[in-house]
């Protein structure tokens, strides 16, 4: 699970930022994911953890890595096909390597 922080960084004055928009009639929105503001100023949700960012690979897969014998992480590799037993279910990719070299796992 990725966590979330709210609101304005410490030690960071965002109301002098967010006053100056309003004042050049700039909207400030107090939620900028309900959807309903396309344009303005605001607070944004910061994916940190214990004050360090956070990603996809560092709340999913790093933590899994060493426990999975099945999973193998490939860098700077770009899947072109999945391979599938014809039910949905993935059996491996074919990817290109960082060399552009076609490879096959299963």
């Amino acid at each position: 699970m990725i966590h979330l922080e709210a609101g304005p960084d410490e030690g960071v004055d965002d109301g002098v930022m967010l006053q100056a928009a309003a004042n050049l009639g700039i909207p400030v929105a107090e939620d900028s994911n309900d959807g309903y503001h396309g344009f303005g100023v605001g607070y944004v949700d910061r994916a940190l953890k214990f004050g360090q960012k956070e990603s996809s690979f560092t709340a999913y897969i790093e933590p899994v890595l060493p426990t999975r014998p099945n999973l193998v992480l490939r860098s700077r590799a770009q899947v072109i096909q999945v391979l599938t037993d014809g039910e949905g279910n993935a059996l491996g990719v074919v990817y290109l390597d960082a060399a552009g070299e076609q490879q096959t796992v299963n």
